[in-house]
Formats: C-alpha cells, sequence, structure tokens
C-alpha cells in the first residue's frame, strides 16, 4: 500500500513538474506575441525574408487562402531564381482590372521588397473582415511581386544605405542595372530590336506586362521619397531639369499625388537629405534623366498599363530593426493608390451581331496620343480624370464609334459599346468629300446612363441621309386609335384643367417628360414647362435645347391649346412614330402653355381682338415688359414676376430656338419688333435677318394658309396682308420691351412670334381646325434647331469649353458655348468662315459650307493655349491675366473697381491729392482684414513709372487680381502673405498718355528721377508717391519696368557693394531673378530692342525712398523694349508671375522674419508722435508713422541697439537679436521723466502692493509668508502672465535683510510697478512677465524700518542681529522672520535669487564665507554678475568711494566673501539649500538718500535688473517622464561638471540655469533606468530637452526575465531534490518486508495494472518465478517459492 501511495505521488509531482515548466515557459514568454487564434496574422517588422524565406512565405500564403491566392513564377534570374509573383483576388474573372506592385528592382533597395510580403500577409488575413480590404480584393485582379531581382538582394549589405559596398547588389548577376535595360522609346535601334542583348530579368518582366492586360502599376524602390512619373527620358537626354511629359501628364501626376498625399511623410518633399520635391512628386526626367530603358516608360508606351516609380525610403538597405514603422508610413498610400484603378472608364466593347467581345478594340481619347486596347474578351479599363472626353473606339473589320462621356470625380463610368461590322452600302450614302457630318442615330447604349448623352454621336466621313424627312400624317388623325391614348379634348382649358392634363401626361409618360415651375405669377399661380425628351431634366452634350412659349397675352388662347395637344400627341407618338422618336431622342424640348395664367382666368371666349385679360393681374403687358435694346419704357421700366421668371429661366438653358405663340393674325414674325425711331413700318434688321426670314418661312409654308399672306379675309382693324406669311415685327408695328428681342440680344436663343389665328379667343368647336393648320408647322419648327452648324469647342485635352464665342464672319451676333463646350449656329444654306474663340485660348477659324437639310453640318474646335495648364496650376483660372492688350485709364479703373465691388473686406481703394487738391495719385491696398491693416508692414509694387513703360501697369493689374483669387480660394501662401502684410499696388504713377491703350508712348518728360528737393511740390504724381512713402513707410518696394533684363538699386548701395543693407537687397532681388525666365539665365538685350536705363541717382524713387524712409528698394526691368506688343503680355506675365510672389513672400519674410516694428507709446497707451529712435551703430534714422507712432525696419540677422528718445520722457536704449527667419515685434513705452521718489514705511508698503494687487489681479497676487516679531506682514507680491508656473523659470527678489535700507526697498517698489503697468504695451516687458515668474519681498525686516540708520554708509557696520547673519544651514535660528523666509525659499523655489542691499555699488556671489567653489559653478555666477553691472551705467567700472573708502572690483563684480566676509548670510544659505543661483546686489553707498537721489539710482538700477530677470530663461527646461508619458516628480538631473543636483517638480518639470556650451546631463528616478543626453544650449530663451525613463525591471540587479528563470530554476531543482528524498525514504520503508513485487516493465502511471495486480495473482494460488523478490537477500539468491493461500500477509 505504501509502494502504491508513494507512486501515486510521484505521479501527480510529474504532472506537477510538466504544468510547472508549461506556466513557466508562458511567464518566460510574457514579452512575446500572445498564442492566439491570431498569432498567424502578426506581421514581424523587424526580419528580412531572403530567398528561400520569401518563397516558403508566398507558398505558405497560397496553402492558407486557396480560395484567394496563389502563386507561379514569370520566369528565372541569372542565378536560376524564380521571380515569384503572388496573385490575390477572388471569384477570379476576365471582367477584372490586373493590378501589379514590382519591389526590388534594385537588389539593394529592399524595403519594398518587405512591404509587399506585409501587403499580401495584411491582404490575405483581412479579407472578410475589413470592408476596404474585402472591396479591394473584390474588385481588383491583384499581382503582387515582392523581387524582380533575387540575385542582387542575395549580394546585397545590410546597412548600406548609399550602395557603397561592392558589390552593392543594385545590378543583376551580370551586373546589369534592370532598370536601363528595357527598350528606349527615344532609340529606334531599341524599337527595332526589342529583345536583343536584354537579361533573363528583363525580358520575364516584358513578357508578363505586354502578355496581361494590366492597368495600373507601381515600381517600388528606394534612395529617396518621392513618386515619380513618366516619362523617365527625354529625346536629347538633358541631364536634369527638363520635363519630359508624357500625353497623359496631368493623370500620371494625380496618381503620384495620391500616393504621396497619403504617404506620412512624402508629401512633404524634403524627407531625405537635398531631396526637393514640390508635393512629394517629381518627373523622372525632371529629377534626373534615365537614358532610357526605365520600365515605367516601357509600361505606359508597350502595354495598356500606367505606371508610377515609388522611391520610399532614404536609406536603400537600412538594419532590419529600422524595418519597424515602414508599414505605417506606406499602408494607407498602398491601397489608396490601388483604388485609383476605379477612375475614368470601363466597359466591354463586343460584336453588335453576336455579342461576343472583340479583342483588339483601339480606345482613343481626342487630346490624348495614347491608346489602350480592349483583352481577348472585350474589356476594357482606361483610367481618365474628372472631366468630358470624346472616346473612340475602333477595330479593324468595323465601323467606329465615338461616345461623349462625362467622369465624375471618384467613379468609374462603364461605358458598353457594340461595333457594328464594316458593311458598306453605296446605296444608302453619298459622297461628300471633305466634309464632316452628325447623324443622330437611334440606338442607345445598354448601358450608358454614366454618359450624359444616351444617344450615340456616330462621326462619319460620309452623310447618310436625313433623318428627319417629313412624314405624311393625316389631318383626320385626332380620330385615330393612335389618340385613344391620350385623348385630345378639343375645348379650352382652365388653368386647374391645364395642369391636370401636364401632370396627366407625366403619369403617362413619366420617362421622356418632367414637369417643373419656373416661377409664380402676380397671382401666385405656378408657371409650369412641360419638358419632353429622352433624358428629361438635364442638358445631354450636343443635344440641342427648344421652347415653345404660349398664352403671354392672357386672352391669346390658341397656342395653350396647341401645346396641350403636342405634349399628349409627342406622349402618345413616341414609340410609334419613328420621327417623333427621333426628335425626342436627340432634342430637348421645352413646352409652356400659358406665360399668363393669371391674364387667362379673365378673358373671354370668342373675343376676337378685345384687350381683356391681355395683361397680367398687374395690367402690365407682358410683352412690353422686357429690356429693350432701344428704350426704357413706363411698361418696362419694372419686371414683373413673369417676365423675372422668363428671364432666369432663358439664361439657364442653352437654348437655340424657340416661338412665342400669340392671337390676333397669322403671320410669322421675326426681329427685330422694334427701332431706333420707335415707329411703325420701318423694317429693323437684325445681324441674323436672312436666318430669321428662313425660320419664319419654314413655319409659314407648312402652314396651309399663312404663307397665302392674306390672315384675316378683311376682318380685324388692322386688315393686313403679309407676302409669303411672314413679317418684320418693327416694319408691322414697333413693340419695345418684347421677348423675342430680349431671346435674341441676351442670350443664344432666336425667336419666332407665331401668329395663329385671327381670332385671340375662338369658340372650342374651332380648335380641331387649328391643331389640324399647326400641328406640322410646330414640329417641323422644332427640327430647324438642328440647321446650320453645331458641335464641340475643346481644348486641346478634348475638354469642353464653356462660353467660348462662336463668330461667324459678316454677322455681328455671335453664340456663346454652353457648359460642355456644345454650341449651336444657326445659318442659312451657304458658305461661311467661322471662328471659335474663348478668353485666354487662341482663336480657331475653319471655312464651313451649310448644308441644305435640317441636319446641319458638325465642326468642332480644338481652342490650343499653351498658357492653359499653366493658368490652372499657378493663375487660378483667371483669363483675364493672359489676356493679349494694354488697357487705357478707364478700363484699368474698372478692373481695379470690380476687384473692391467683389471683394471689400480685401481691396480697399485710395487716392492721394496734390497741393492743388487734384487727385494725384490712386493705388489700392489688399490685406485681409483690409480695414484694420494700418499695423501691418506694408509692401508697395508700382507700374508706370516711366509713362513710356506700361508693362508695369499690366503687371500690376494682373497681380491684384491673383492675391485677390488666391485669397478667396484659401490658397495657403497667399492668404498667409495677406494676413501679414498689406499690399499696396500702385498700377500707375504717371497716367498721362494712356486715356486710349492704343496710342503709342511717345518720349516725353519722365517722372522716374523727380524725387530731389529742387522739385518739391512740381510733380503730382511724385509728391502723391512721396505722400504714400511718408504715411506708410513701406518696409520695401518693387517698381516694374521695361527697358531692359535686369534689376537696379539706389544710389549708395549700387555705388558701395559693402553697405551694411547690401545683404537685404541682394536677397530680395535674388528671389525675384532666382524665379525669373530670362534673368535666371543672365539673358541680355541686344541693341536693337534695349533702352538706356534711367539711371537710379540721388534723385530716383529707389534713392528717395530708401535714404528717407528706409525702404528696401529696388526696381525690375522685365522687358528688353520699353513697350512690348501687345501679343507679349501674356508671356510677360507668365515670367514675372512667380518672381513678383516670391518677392512678396521674401519682403514679407524680411519683413516678419527679419525685421523690428512696433509702436512707441507712453505708460497710458498713446503714441508718442514725437518720439524718435535710431540705430546705435550707424546712426540709421528709423521712421515712425507720426499717426500712431508705428515704426518698421527690415535688417539683416545680428544685433542692434535701438535708441528710442522723446521729449519729457525717459530715453530708452533697446536690445534686439534680429536672427535670420524671425521677427521681432518691439513696442516701447517710455516712461516720463521723474526728479524725486518718495520712501515708503513698512505700512505704506503693504497698501502700495494692495493697490497693485487690486488693479491687477489677473497677472498678480499678493500674499503673506508669515508675521515678523513685532506681528507685521512679511509681504511677498507675485507676478506672473503664465497660468501653469511650473513650466516656466522664477525669479526672486528680496531687500531688508540687513534692516531697514530705504534704496533696496524703494528699488524693489518701483520694480513691481514698472513690470505691471507697461504688462502687455512694453515688448519686453509683456516678454517678462509672459516667461517668468517673479516673486517681489521689498521688506523681510518691517520691524526695522521704525529704527533710524539715516545715511548709514559703512557696510561693515551691520548689526549682527541682522537677518543676512543668521541663515546657517545647520543651525536652528531663533529669530522668526528666519524660520518663516526658510520656509518660503523651500516651498517656492527659483531659478535665481536677488537680494538688494545698500552701502557698495557691486555684485558679489557666494561664498560669503572664504572656501572656495567649483568652477563651472563660478562661471555661471560671473557670468550672471557680469550682465547686472555690464547694464549699469558706473557698477561695470569696478571703482567706487563709500564712506572715505576706495573700492576696485574688476568688472564691478566680486567673490561676496571679498567685500565683507561673515557666516549665516541668506546668499550662502540659497546655495546649500536651493537649486537656484543667488546673487547679492549693492546699489548704492548709502542706504537712506534723498528722494531726487532715489530717483538717479532707480534709473540706473532699471535695466540691470530687467535684464538680470532675462537671464533665468537661459539654460535647459523640459520635462521628465516615464515611457507611457507619466511625470516623473523627483527625479534627480545632474550637470557634468556642476556640483550642484536638481530634481523635477511634482509634475515632471524642470528647468537648469546654464549659459551657452554643451553640457552633458543625466538624469535618474527610482525605479528607472537612468537616460543621459548632449544637449547644446542657446543664449536667450531656454533648450527644451525631454527625458523619457524606461522602467527598471532588474530584480536585485538582475533582469526581471532572467532573475524568474534562475528562480524557477531553483524551485525545479528544490522539487526534484524532494522527490529524489521521497524516493529513497520508500525504498528504505520496503526493505522492512522479505519480499516486493516487481514491476514486471509497467508504466510508473499505469493504473490499472497497480489496482488489483497482486490479489488476483494471488486468488490463483500461482506464484510466478520472476514475480517477487528477497530483499534481504542479493540478487544472486533469488528463489522459487509459493504463493501465499490467503492472498495476504498479516
Amino acid at each position: 500500500m505504501a509502494a502504491t501511495r508513494c507512486n501515486r505521488w510521484s505521479e501527480y509531482c510529474m504532472l506537477f513538474i510538466i504544468f510547472y515548466l508549461f506556466f513557466f515557459s508562458a511567464i518566460v514568454c510574457n514579452g512575446a506575441n500572445q498564442t492566439s487564434s491570431e498569432e498567424s496574422e502578426v506581421w514581424n517588422e523587424t526580419q528580412y525574408h531572403h530567398y528561400h524565406e520569401l518563397k516558403a512565405l508566398l507558398f505558405k500564403l497560397a496553402q492558407d487562402f486557396t480560395s484567394l491566392a496563389n502563386v507561379y513564377s514569370i520566369g528565372q534570374s541569372v542565378e536560376r531564381r524564380d521571380l515569384y509573383v503572388i496573385r490575390i483576388t477572388s471569384n477570379v474573372s476576365d471582367n477584372k482590372p490586373m493590378f501589379k506592385y514590382v519591389a526590388n528592382m534594385h537588389g539593394n533597395e529592399v524595403v519594398g521588397r518587405e512591404l509587399i510580403l506585409h501587403l499580401a500577409h495584411y491582404l490575405l488575413h483581412n479579407y472578410g473582415k475589413d470592408e476596404r480590404v474585402t472591396q479591394l480584393v473584390d474588385t481588383i485582379d491583384i499581382h503582387l511581386m515582392p523581387s524582380a531581382n533575387p540575385d542582387g538582394f542575395e549580394a546585397a549589405t545590410e546597412g548600406d544605405c548609399d550602395g557603397s559596398k561592392r558589390p552593392s547588389g543594385r545590378e543583376n548577376a551580370n551586373g546589369k542595372d534592370l532598370n536601363r535595360d528595357f527598350p528606349d522609346q527615344f532609340s529606334l535601334v531599341d524599337k527595332n530590336n526589342m529583345t536583343g542583348g536584354r537579361q533573363p530579368e528583363t525580358v520575364n518582366l516584358m513578357t508578363w506586362i505586354v502578355s496581361n492586360p494590366f492597368v495600373l502599376s507601381a515600381n517600388l524602390h528606394a534612395g529617396a521619397v518621392v513618386a515619380s512619373y513618366p516619362f523617365d527620358d527625354s529625346l536629347f537626354h538633358k541631364i536634369q531639369g527638363y520635363k519630359s511629359a508624357s500625353p497623359d501628364d496631368k493623370l500620371f501626376q494625380h496618381l503620384a499625388h495620391v500616393y504621396a498625399n497619403t504617404h506620412t511623410t512624402m508629401h512633404k518633399g524634403n524627407v531625405c537629405q537635398d531631396d526637393d520635391f514640390t508635393g512629394g512628386i517629381t518627373n523622372g526626367a525632371e529629377w534626373y534623366d534615365v537614358p532610357g530603358k526605365g520600365m515605367q516608360d516601357f509600361n505606359y508606351v508597350y502595354s495598356n498599363c500606367l505606371e508610377i516609380t515609388l522611391e520610399l525610403s532614404c536609406c536603400k538597405y537600412p538594419k532590419s530593426a529600422n524595418l519597424s514603422g515602414e508599414w505605417d508610413k506606406n499602408k494607407e498610400a498602398l491601397l489608396s493608390y490601388m483604388e485609383q484603378i476605379h477612375i475614368g472608364i470601363k466597359g466591354r466593347v463586343v460584336d453588335f451581331s453576336t455579342k461576343q467581345g472583340i479583342e483588339q478594340v483601339f480606345i482613343r481619347v481626342s487630346g490624348i496620343d495614347h491608346n489602350i486596347t480592349t483583352t481577348k474578351a472585350g474589356y476594357y479599363w482606361r483610367l481618365l480624370l474628372p472631366g468630358l472626353y470624346n472616346v473612340e473606339f475602333s477595330s479593324y473589320g468595323y465601323l467606329s464609334q465615338t461616345k461623349l462621356v462625362i467622369v465624375k470625380e471618384g467613379n468609374v463610368e462603364e461605358i458598353n459599346v457594340e461595333l457594328h461590322p464594316d458593311i458598306v452600302s453605296t446605296s444608302d450614302s453619298t459622297s461628300s468629300i471633305g466634309t464632316t457630318t452628325s447623324t443622330i442615330s437611334n440606338e442607345s447604349s445598354s448601358s450608358t446612363k454614366s454618359v450624359l448623352s444616351t444617344t450615340q454621336f456616330s462621326v462619319a466621313e460620309t452623310s447618310t441621309g436625313n433623318q428627319f424627312t417629313t412624314v405624311a400624317s393625316n389631318p383626320k388623325e385626332t380620330n385615330t386609335e393612335d389618340d385613344i391614348m391620350l385623348k385630345l379634348e378639343f375645348k379650352h382649358h382652365h388653368y386647374e384643367d391645364m395642369v391636370a392634363i401636364l401632370k396627366n401626361v407625366t403619369k403617362k409618360c413619366p420617362d421622356i417628360t418632367r414637369l417643373h415651375s419656373i416661377g409664380r405669377t402676380v397671382e401666385n399661380k405656378e408657371l409650369y414647362v412641360l419638358e419632353m425628351s429622352d433624358n428629361p431634366g438635364i442638358h445631354e452634350p450636343g443635344e440641342p435645347e427648344f421652347k415653345y412659349v404660349a398664352n403671354m397675352h392672357g386672352n391669346e388662347v390658341v397656342g395653350r391649346e396647341m401645346l396641350l395637344y403636342l405634349a399628349q400627341y409627342f406622349c402618345n407618338h413616341y414609340e410609334k412614330d419613328p420621327k417623333i422618336k427621333n426628335l425626342l431622342d436627340n432634342t430637348r424640348i421645352h413646352l409652356m402653355p400659358s406665360m399668363n395664367p393669371d391674364g387667362y382666368e379673365k378673358s373671354k371666349v370668342g373675343d376676337f381682338d378685345g384687350l381683356t385679360g391681355r395683361e397680367n393681374a398687374n395690367n402690365v403687358d407682358l410683352n412690353r415688359n422686357f429690356p429693350d435694346q432701344y428704350f426704357t419704357t413706363s411698361e418696362n421700366s419694372v419686371l414683373q414676376p413673369e417676365t423675372r421668371a422668363m428671364i432666369t429661366w432663358i439664361l439657364s438653358e442653352p437654348f437655340v430656338l424657340s416661338a412665342n405663340l400669340h392671337g390676333g393674325s397669322l403671320v410669322a414674325n421675326y426681329p427685330f419688333d422694334d427701332n431706333a425711331a420707335n415707329k411703325d413700318g420701318i423694317y429693323s434688321k437684325s445681324p441674323d435677318d436672312e436666318v430669321f426670314r428662313r425660320l419664319a418661312t419654314i413655319y409659314s409654308n407648312a402652314h396651309p394658309t399663312m404663307h397665302l399672306g392674306q390672315p384675316c379675309g378683311g376682318q380685324g382693324k388692322l386688315n393686313e396682308s403679309f407676302p409669303g406669311g411672314i413679317t418684320n415685327g418693327a416694319s408691322w408695328y414697333s413693340v419695345s420691351g418684347g421677348m423675342q428681342d430680349w431671346n435674341y440680344l441676351h442670350s443664344n436663343c432666336f425667336e419666332l412670334t407665331l401668329e395663329l389665328g385671327c381670332y385671340k379667343y375662338p369658340y372650342a368647336r374651332d380648335l380641331p381646325k387649328y391643331w389640324e393648320a399647326n400641328k406640322e408647322p410646330l414640329i417641323t419648327l422644332i427640327e430647324q434647331v438642328h440647321s446650320g452648324v453645331h458641335g464641340f469647342v475643346l481644348d486641346k485635352n478634348g475638354n469642353g469649353i464653356s462660353n467660348a464665342s462662336i463668330h461667324v464672319v459678316g454677322i455681328d451676333h455671335d453664340v456663346v458655348s454652353a457648359h460642355f463646350g456644345d454650341y449651336w449656329r444657326l445659318l442659312s444654306l451657304g458658305n461661311y468662315v467661322i471662328m471659335a474663340s474663348a478668353h485666354g485660348y487662341s482663336r480657331s477659324t475653319k471655312n464651313v459650307v451649310i448644308p441644305a437639310d435640317i441636319r446641319g453640318i458638325e465642326v468642332n474646335f480644338t481652342l490650343d493655349n499653351q498658357f492653359f495648364d499653366w493658368l490652372q496650376k499657378e493663375d487660378f483660372d483667371i483669363l483675364d491675366n493672359i489676356d493679349d492688350r494694354y488697357l487705357n485709364n478707364f478700363e484699368l479703373h474698372d478692373a481695379l473697381s470690380t476687384l473692391l465691388a467683389e471683394n471689400p473686406s480685401l481691396v480697399k481703394p485710395m487716392a492721394n491729392f496734390g497741393r492743388n487738391g487734384e487727385k494725384a495719385l490712386n493705388f489700392i491696398i489688399i490685406s485681409s482684414e483690409v480695414d484694420n491693416s494700418d499695423h501691418k508692414m506694408k509692401i508697395a509694387v508700382i507700374g508706370g513709372l516711366h509713362n513710356n513703360q506700361p508693362a508695369g501697369r499690366e503687371i500690376c493689374v494682373r497681380l491684384a487680381r491673383h492675391l485677390v483669387e488666391g485669397y478667396r480660394r484659401n490658397d495657403p501662401d497667399i492668404t498667409k502673405l495677406l494676413k501679414n502684410v498689406a499690399i499696396h499696388i500702385i498700377p500707375s504713377v504717371d497716367n498721362r498718355r494712356f486715356e486710349n491703350s492704343h496710342n503709342s508712348m511717345d518720349s516725353e518728360l519722365d517722372f522716374a528721377d523727380k524725387f530731389g528737393e529742387e522739385y518739391d511740390g512740381v510733380f503730382g504724381p511724385v509728391e502723391g508717391l512721396k505722400s504714400n512713402l511718408n504715411s506708410y513707410h513701406y518696409s520695401s518696394l518693387i517698381s516694374i519696368e521695361g527697358g531692359g533684363l535686369e534689376m537696379s538699386f539706389p544710389y549708395s548701395i549700387a555705388e558701395n557693394d559693402n553697405h551694411q543693407d547690401a545683404d537685404i537687397f541682394k536677397y530680395l532681388s535674388r528671389t525675384f531673378v532666382a524665379h525669373h525666365q530670362l534673368l535666371s539665365k543672365g539673358t541680355m538685350c541686344d541693341e536693337r530692342n534695349s533702352s538706356n536705363l534711367v539711371d537710379q541717382g540721388k534723385n530716383s524713387l529707389l534713392s528717395y525712398a530708401y535714404e528717407n524712409h528706409g525702404t528696401v528698394s529696388m526696381a525690375a526691368h522685365i522687358s528688353c523694349c520699353n513697350r512690348p506688343e501687345s501679343n507679349e503680355l501674356p508671356q510677360l506675365w507668365v515670367n514675372n508671375l512667380q518672381p513678383v510672389m516670391h518677392f512678396l513672400q521674401a519682403s514679407s519674410k524680411v519683413c516678419l522674419h527679419n525685421s523690428i516694428y512696433g509702436h512707441i507709446r507712453n505708460r497710458t497707451g498713446f503714441p508718442l508722435k514725437d518720439a524718435s529712435l535710431y540705430l546705435l551703430d550707424n546712426k540709421r534714422v528709423i521712421p515712425l508713422e507720426k499717426k500712431n507712432a508705428f515704426f518698421a525696419v527690415s535688417l539683416a540677422s545680428g544685433s542692434y541697439e535701438l535708441f528710442i528718445s522723446c521729449p519729457h520722457h525717459e530715453n530708452v536704449t533697446k536690445s534686439v537679436v534680429v536672427n535670420e527667419g524671425e521677427l521681432f515685434k518691439l513696442d516701447v513705452v517710455l516712461d516720463p521723466m521723474i526728479s524725486e521718489i518718495q520712501f515708503h514705511d513698512d505700512s505704506l508698503i503693504g497698501k502700495a502692493f494692495q493697490l497693485i494687487a487690486k488693479s491687477y489681479p489677473t497677472f498678480t497676487k499678493l500674499f503673506s509668508i508669515g508675521k515678523s516679531k513685532g506681528n507685521k506682514d512679511l509681504w511677498v507680491l507675485q507676478i506672473s502672465g503664465n497660468y501653469d508656473e511650473s513650466t516656466v523659470p522664477a525669479v526672486r527678489f528680496v531687500a531688508g535683510l540687513n534692516g531697514y535700507e530705504p534704496i533696496a526697498t524703494e528699488t524693489l517698489i518701483q520694480l513691481a510697478g514698472h513690470l505691471v503697468s507697461l504688462y502687455r504695451k512694453d515688448t519686453t516687458i509683456t516678454d517678462i512677465i509672459d516667461k517668468t515668474v517673479i516673486y517681489i519681498a521689498p521688506l523681510l525686516d518691517p520691524d526695522s524700518s521704525t529704527t533710524s540708520h539715516k545715511y548709514d554708509c559703512d557696510l561693515t557696520k551691520k548689526p549682527d542681529n541682522a537677518f543676512n547673519r543668521n541663515f546657517e544651514v545647520a543651525k536652528l535660528s531663533s529669530i522668526p522672520e528666519i524660520k518663516i523666509i526658510k520656509e518660503w525659499i523651500s516651498s517656492y523655489p527659483t531659478t535665481l535669487s536677488v537680494a538688494l542691499y545698500g552701502g557698495a555699488e557691486v555684485v558679489a556671489y557666494p561664498f560669503q564665507e572664504a572656501i572656495s567653489m567649483p568652477k563651472d559653478d563660478e562661471n555661471v555666477f560671473i557670468q550672471l554678475a557680469k550682465i547686472y553691472s555690464a547694464s549699469h551705467p558706473t557698477m561695470h567700472n569696478g571703482q567706487f568711494t563709500c564712506m572715505s573708502n576706495n573700492y576696485d572690483f574688476s568688472n564691478g563684480i566680486t567673490k561676496a566673501s571679498s567685500l565683507h566676509s561673515h557666516k549665516g548670510s541668506y546668499l550662502d544659505y540659497n546655495y546649500y539649500t536651493t537649486q537656484g543661483y543667488d546673487l547679492a546686489i549693492y546699489i548704492g553707498c548709502c542706504s537712506f538718500v534723498k528722494p531726487e537721489e532715489m530717483a538717479k539710482i532707480w534709473l540706473n538700477n532699471k535695466k540691470p535688473l530687467l535684464n538680470l530677470i532675462k537671464q533665468a530663461r537661459n539654460g535647459i527646461s523640459g520635462s521628465v517622464k516615464s515611457a507611457i508619458d507619466k511625470p516623473l516628480p523627483h527625479a534627480q538631473i545632474t550637470v557634468r561638471g556642476f556640483s550642484k543636483s536638481f530634481t523635477s517638480d511634482i509634475k515632471g518639470f524642470y528647468h537648469i540655469l546654464l549659459f551657452s556650451g554643451e553640457y552633458v546631463v543625466m538624469v535618474s528616478a527610482d525605479g528607472y533606468l537612468p537616460l543621459t543626453k548632449i544637449v547644446h544650449v542657446y543664449p536667450g530663451e531656454a533648450t527644451v530637452v525631454d527625458f523619457k525613463l524606461k522602467s527598471d525591471n532588474r530584480i536585485v540587479g538582475i533582469p526581471r526575465n532572467s532573475f524568474f528563470m534562475i528562480l524557477g530554476s531553483i524551485a525545479l531543482l528544490l522539487l526534484v531534490t524532494l522527490l529524489c528524498i521521497c524516493s529513497t525514504m520508500m525504498y528504505k520503508r520496503r526493505r522492512e518486508y522479505a519480499f516486493h513485487k516487481l514491476d514486471q516493465g509497467q508504466c510508473l502511471f499505469d493504473e490499472d495494472y497497480m489496482h488489483g495486480a497482486l490479489r488476483s495473482n494471488s486468488e490463483k494460488g500461482l506464484l510466478k518465478t520472476t514475480e517477487y523478490c528477497d530483499d534481504t537477500s542479493s540478487e544472486d539468491e533469488l528463489y522459487n517459492t509459493y504463493a501465499w493461500k490467503n492472498g495476504r500477509q498479516h
């Protein structure tokens, strides 16, 4: 039994050991990845995968995701390594676009290799979990090649960032650069021998590319961080700086921007050293020209694939430890770039008959010289940017088709096409050589709803007959079966009935109708319009718009009923009559049955020629209410609601043709309706009289009786007759304010007025006759909308140009193109010269023959504009800025007035007046919040200084437009510029000779050199400019001039190149020159086109501005000609926009970042207009604006002393440091001169400080630190403008430590008052208070103020009970004030402490006792002391006499023990117990002085005190935190070489006062590993150094994991030892019996054997010879025996 129990116990122990080992393993691996179901989804970012690892990983992914991925090889490398690709997609099909990423083409550029592997891993593990990933895999056929050069990778060296190791691994095993091994598009040899001599990797890649219909791709490289796009080389292989644009340049730029903008850093463009890529992208050849043979160019030229090259890291082969984070940088960019495969158009091209896909169909986009082809199954994908495109589909053996396509932002438009086999039937066509016509087809594309025109536009070289052949109609058709669907009810329809019919039509034919209202009448009735077209509601590109308007006169009702019948007729016959279907499919028809429903309701049936109901509800004749070209009458002076609605509607749609249906006669009336004489019977001919006569005749001839010309058979008042049934409106009778004339003059629309019958309101029984007579004419007139010439005006990229003018030579009436560039110009049969033009584009002229049919002719214009791309990219599409003409004075004024009217908060008009009261100068100010821009720096841009150089005028006007439009579009550079400065544009100083812009510029008196004193008051424009300079003190000025190609400067600068300000002039001029296309290249003018430059002499504008106002002024001569030809103006603007903008930005930078500016005021904030200031070093006077005492001066970087003075005020000297790229604001407050200062006793001190705290509660706090022995408060005033005081250094000022010394106490009271009164007024004081906490304790021994010490001037005779002798560190003082002061010092630590005393004029530093100090500590004290004494007018001399004792201390500083040695000093106590630095400053020999002497002491010490406070900010500051950003208080901070140690505060912040130099700083904290940094301290503000400490997980000095491993091992050892001991004990117990049973080879854990085994054998009465062993004998004494019969021994 005991053995059994022991065995069981042993078994449990073993189980426990196994469990422990398992548990211990989990502990040890605690820092590793968790073993969970998601373990396989974690990617190791710090490992490179060599060839066999890469192979295993790819095949493992394919094995794990069999339904999504498979791996294939495109071939082998030189060293027979496979070029593996992993294909990832779901539901493999041939209608998915193919995408590829290729990496590691250069074997040592490895980041892309790992990113591609990570991407494959990410896509597969997130499919079905992440919606975006799932969408990518479902919709794209993704192919990822991690390594195109596996041989090179194996040869590369990790850590080789620049490829300097040999072999570098860049090339393949044959030493060939694979990205220089592809055929060169510019090489004839390469084109003729595509594969000869190429590397196996290259041939494999080429075969792979051309054998698969890839759509989009990227090639991943390294060595920079930029997205490069084709072309990589150029025809002439210029090394760099020359762009080689592909036909899809804009698209490639977009693709590159997508990657760069979504990459965390690439968009910056300067990630790597020497990188300078705007927006993080570059054209390949512009970066550096690869002499052909790059893979991205091969993809584009020889396949459907668009590829860019992505440079992903500065280091080509970074250490694997540095790989971490690359995925986070690139993940979003990798995915976003893949998603770009879904922009542009896609679809399938099939055979019309078989519906099978057609392979190798060419897809050509007009304006883009790059074709793609369809796949084997007929699918295609063409990436395009948003816009309007003409896309041609053509294939051998098929008729080509052209479709007009709208590509929308962020969408791919599906355009499916059916091509007809090219079976030409000569019987169906007639040849028309040289003429391109447009046939309007019935066919509709099955899946082209994304194309705005669902009608196909088939462009052919031959005409195919008239699609609008008239179909014979039956006059009795009203009773046919066709009209049963919508039965025509021949009755009059009032408003509700009319609306019901219109709604019924839309209900019956919803696909071809749209009912809407364009407005309301006087009586609030809707003005309904019914649109009828195959796509109602939208303007389809290329489809003309037609309108009928009826019932303008309420009692003329026939037209109203005709349009209701026409609408129902169209609805009934759309699907039955091919003519009607063609008409509605290819025309957008608008029907307005009633323009005057109010008048209609008043009119009466049977009215023959009455007036009841004619007018609207306001009794106004609407056909007299439109604006008239000749007259404003009582009838059109106020527009009626109906008229306003019509005008808005007419202007909102590109109507081509229209008719206004009236009654009262039977005639077709055409413009003009009135004449200049406003007399009846006078023919008023419009420019398109011939066209109007033709249109009127067509309607009249189609009418059964109108053409007869006898409308009313002698009835009526007029009894007219009209030859041919047509008439000119004014020739009939003159009508002012008619609608048809307004249509023609103010829109594209040609309108007729159709009088449909003699009865205005006939009886209903007569309506069928009217319908029978007018149905066919109404339809025939609509067909005329297609006559004449029509087409598109496109730019060179195939995008439509809206508002392009279509001018027919000889006809003074232009039409303009619609939104998509489509236009229609109605013309009669004949030959015409037609010109298309658009603002900013070159004109295009074509000779056109108008055919004698209604289909017209299609003529498309492509307008080229060499500046258009530039205009979009650089000039906000401001077409006026590339105008090619000079503006006269009126036009210039009008252009600037327009800017002002549209932008009143941005543009402000200004004018100067001469002495005679006449206007001398006009100019504008452009700035954000322009009315409040007086405080801003001002820059002037001047044009027209010379009256014979007008180019500057044009540059100024265009610059104004550019600035305004840029600000409106939130351009960041312009917004920043106008926020910081005010730009004064003076476009024309000399206006003479500009009354007419085309007058020649004769040489006359020139104002440019008339700025000397001898010309004062003579010339108005000169005086105007002087007035501007006196008022605004421009920081910089540039005059835009002609007559050369160079920059000119003021006389003094030009004569002295070493002038102090020469650097600023050079800097600003370089910014202009460097960005000028001609000046930057040193282009010179020859003798033929140059003129003598006006010498910028002493009387020039430039010299006057600089010498008198300090303005950095220069002239830019931008053209060799004085007056360039007007057609040169666009190029001149292109050449100078960037130079001028860079000048302004550089001036702003100099103004804002290399300038000093501010105001001079008194304490109350009143500007000191009589103040003056100048630079001490060169006595240069800085101008002051008298109005608000504002000054501004641009200075080169360096240190300056400014002297400011004003009568009756203290003079002030301000030290400033102008750093490159830094703006220095210096508001100065001058104190009034004071002659004496009265002293305060202890009671007045408290009251003075209480008044300060009450007056300035937001940044002051008054508190008492305790009571003196005499129960008086020890007051402390705290001053700080910083809400978080723990983050800024603190300075402590005290006085009274040697008893009451009024000079010290009063100085601190004056200091407190000075600080608080000038806060937010004086820049220096504001800066001090915002960045420092200041404690002022003016009297720490208030009890002593009652003791008389008048005129005590002996430093050595201070009482022994003075506080300054009782601050011993180790001794508790019996003086209560000492204890209070010590507690205060401990509770309010400071960086700098200052104690003021009397008795000497010197600055003392520790020690007061005669002991030494570490050198580094002493250096800080010495520098602080020198700063104070150097600022004092006399102390720095070091020599003074007090009470007949002469003192001489070098530089006015000394160790305190040299002045007066004693123990227990406040100075030494601070050194030993605090972290700050402390000084003792003796400010006067006598503690008591007269009030007038006190004023002098204060003035002498004011500047030194302020300078000393600023020193507290020097050094280093920052925070100490844990790795998880937990603040670490009380961290120990030591600086090597310093005896002082420092600690962080409760928030983890610290500040250590140090002067400039390099220091080694170590930080430590309990429970954290120490951290050491080398810190460089610069003068001025503290260097911010944050420390993040890592937790110290060590236990007794052993790393945590190691400790637990050791502990576990010990525990395991103990456990095994215990087990062994137990086994030994049990063994001994077994030896007490004679026998023990052998185990028979059974397992220790075989419990089935152990239970009952012995009993079973015993019961059988048998004893096995080997079953038992006698433990009392040796093994040789084993013998057989009999089993115990009872089975158990008792």
